[in-house]
């Protein structure tokens, strides 16, 4: 995870390769500041990822980044979408694997979408349902992609936090099932 060695080396990079906005923005205590809230956003990202972000967004930028776009080009480079299937490129290889009885098709996201759809009962399904199979697991495939680059570039607190909402909306919803209200 990203030390505050890598923190401040990523800073001198940025510093640098932004002269004019670190003159101008960045002086004495702010930039202090600064530079430990940018340690305490990108703490959960790896040293190597997240200074291979600083160098991708210098290649790429302009300006001066916020934390959050280092976040971004961090999660980018982690779970890159290019590297993914389409979602038709999955449809096609979710097909031919169940053509072939082959099972799991060695995809986690397939697997995973197959899954929730129904291995199973799209095996046994007619060929007239093909285009409905087919919306369904794109719209499916997408969303778990989603959900995959979600994960990888969210920040911890906010994984917590959202855990801890849902929990207490489970809780809710426990305590209205039971007849209860939520406050006892």
């Amino acid at each position: 995870m990203a030390t505050a060695e890598t923190v401040s080396r990523v800073w001198k990079m940025l510093t640098r390769a932004y002269p004019d906005h670190a003159n101008k923005h960045l002086a004495g205590a702010e930039a202090v500041e600064t530079m430990r809230l940018y340690q305490r956003i990108l703490a959960d990202i790896p040293d190597n990822l997240l200074e291979a972000a600083t160098v991708d967004h210098i290649a790429g930028s302009q300006w001066f980044p916020k934390a959050s776009e280092l976040r971004e080009r961090a999660g980018a480079l982690r779970f890159s979408k290019l590297d993914r299937m389409t979602p038709t490129e999955a449809w096609g290889y979710a097909k031919a694997s169940a053509l072939a009885h082959s099972w799991p098709t060695g995809d986690a996201l397939v697997d995973k979408v197959m899954n929730a759809l129904g291995w199973q009962d799209f095996c046994q399904s007619e060929r007239d349902d093909e285009s409905s199979w087919r919306a369904r697991f794109i719209a499916g495939y997408e969303q778990m992609v989603d959900r995959e680059y979600r994960k990888a570039t969210e920040h911890p607190m906010v994984t917590d936090a959202r855990r801890v909402l849902a929990d207490g909306k489970r809780n809710e919803l426990e305590a209205l099932s039971d007849g209860r209200d939520s406050a006892g």
